[in-house]
């Protein structure tokens, strides 16, 4: 009795969320009890009340049929969970006790109607009505057996005025009767408690198993939120992972990119610095040429001069005896030429020297062009590594170096020819400059023959031959500085074409100096963009 006290205690009821749960329940089905039997409660109030009733009991028995209807009408507005319930229950104490008030009232309500039901009636109705009482019991018991309280205070009301039913109907013989009803009551009173603590323990036993359910699934959960937070940090750490490398990646790609422009760009400037020496020097070597034309075109005026006069000498060596006066007027005339004419070969001399050194200054332009180029191609191979490195975000870069290694096997090339021309023309001022130093030694000898022709006249101390022989010489030395003259003049020239065609290279060189330069910034320009973008 004590185990079960505690189930249906309002103190322990309350105490805990899971008791006060089950107290709930218990409610709840002691509400679906009182509603099954409000009917049949009725019915049978009404049926004792028209049968039963005799002049001596009707007044009182109508009576507490009456009383027995409205209590269990009033039960469906009254009682904790019925469908009409005008009355809010906040704890399981409040309910229970509503059920055991209710069931006091309709026990003694029943216990009473079938005393006053027996009364005047003859001993057929009364063995009929106590059938019926212990009928009662038996149900009414069942019907609140969830609240234990309340099954008590019912079967022990009814248990105690079926008792004194029994000794109404007959003192004496009916002991044996009072003896199995009390014996019945108690064995039913202990097998409702029975019922309600079974109906406890398999609530406690279903809320244990839901409480396990509902932990076990709030681990599984927790361990699928730690899954999923740790596959979620996972994903995100190499999604960071990820953009820094990407960021890195593409760091140093801009760093690659920054240097690369920043020895694109010196490279492009030494080369636009030599180009413009390289044309400096050019217009030079072209100014030098036209200078060296000039000065061979009066040499070779000054050659054919001597040649008129040579013919002179001889013509007046040939006719001496008709006029020596006017042999020696040419041969002072041929000695002025001579001068004039060695002269104008040393000045050539000084020429070709100067052009020489401004070859050599060329030559010194188109190694530093070469090393430029070879540094160029140095470049672009370290560049073409770095950005195969880089894979995808470096294949523009790998179209840049090419093309810069391009550049450098062009600007290689055209260096190379430049040189070509440089040798040759070389090669023809050294042909020019031996030309020039035999003119300077001719036009020397026919300045000595001519003062010999100069003296021989004056003095009269050699013979018409060596007259004739020194004027035979001195025409064939002045046809070889003709020849010679021209020779430098067809090497002017050649200079000059040369220049023009080195002029070309130079355009071309610079041309794709620039577009080197505007290739190069676009593409840093587009990395920095996508950087940004990034």
């Amino acid at each position: 009795m004590r185990k079960a006290a505690r189930w249906w205690s309002a103190v322990d009821a309350d105490s805990t969320p899971a008791l006060r749960h089950i107290g709930m329940e218990q409610a709840r089905g002691v509400s679906r009890g009182v509603a099954r039997t409000a009917l049949p409660v009725m019915v049978l109030a009404l049926t004792i009340g028209v049968f039963f009733a005799n002049p001596t009991n009707s007044t009182l028995l109508w009576s507490l049929t009456a009383m027995q209807i409205s209590i269990a009408i009033a039960a469906q507005f009254l009682m904790p969970f019925t469908r009409f319930s005008r009355v809010q229950y906040r704890s399981v104490a409040g309910c229970f006790k509503a059920f055991v008030i209710y069931t006091f009232c309709i026990s003694l309500g029943w216990g009473l109607l079938f005393v006053t039901a027996s009364h005047g009636s003859d001993t057929e109705q009364k063995m009929v009505l106590l059938a019926t009482h212990v009928g009662v019991i038996c149900v009414g018991g069942l019907t609140f057996a969830m609240i234990p309280r309340a099954s008590l205070v019912y079967i022990f009301n009814l248990w105690l005025l079926a008792e004194v039913h029994i000794f109404s109907v007959s003192a004496t013989k009916l002991v044996l009767l009072a003896a199995l009803v009390t014996l019945f009551s108690m064995m039913l009173a202990q097998a409702y408690l029975q019922m309600a603590e079974a109906f406890v323990d398999r609530m406690k036993a279903d809320m244990e198993r839901r409480e396990a359910e509902r932990r076990m699934a709030d681990a599984e959960r927790q361990e699928i939120e730690r899954s999923a937070a740790a596959a979620l940090a996972s994903r995100a750490q190499r999604e960071r992972d990820r953009e820094r490398a990407m960021a890195e990646r593409q760091a140093a790609m801009v760093t690659l990119a920054t240097r690369y422009e920043e020895s694109v760009a010196a490279l492009a400037e030494h080369l636009d610095e030599a180009i413009t020496a390289l044309a400096q020097a050019t217009a030079h070597i072209s100014d030098l040429n036209a200078s060296a034309r000039d000065k061979a075109q009066h040499v070779l005026d000054l050659a054919t001069s001597t040649t008129d006069a040579v013919e002179s000498v001889a013509h007046a060596t040939g006719a001496l005896n008709q006029s020596a006066a006017e042999i020696a007027a040419e041969a002072d005339e041929q000695v002025a030429i001579g001068q004039a004419a060695r002269a104008a070969g040393d000045n050539g001399l000084i020429s070709l020297e100067a052009l020489g050194e401004q070859t050599d200054t060329i030559g010194e332009i188109v190694r530093m062009i070469q090393d430029l180029a070879s540094q160029t191609g140095l470049l672009s191979l370290n560049a073409t590594i770095e950005a195969a490195r880089a894979g995808e975000a470096g294949r523009g870069f790998v179209i840049v170096a090419h093309e810069v290694k391009q550049l450098a096997a062009q600007t290689h090339n055209a260096v190379a020819r430049i040189d070509q021309i440089i040798e040759g023309t070389r090669e023809k001022m050294g042909v020019a400059d031996s030309a020039m130093r035999s003119v300077a030694e001719t036009i020397a000898m026919m300045s000595t023959h001519g003062s010999h022709i100069a003296d021989a006249v004056s003095g009269q101390r050699q013979t018409t031959f060596e007259i004739s022989e020194a004027a035979s010489r001195t025409a064939s030395a002045s046809q070889q500085v003709r020849m010679t003259a021209d020779e430098v003049a067809k090497s002017a020239r050649e200079a000059d074409v040369l220049a023009e065609e080195i002029r070309a290279i130079m355009a071309s060189l610079r041309a794709r100096s620039e577009a080197l330069r505007v290739t190069s910034n676009d593409f840093l320009a587009s990395l920095r963009d996508d950087r940004y973008a990034a």
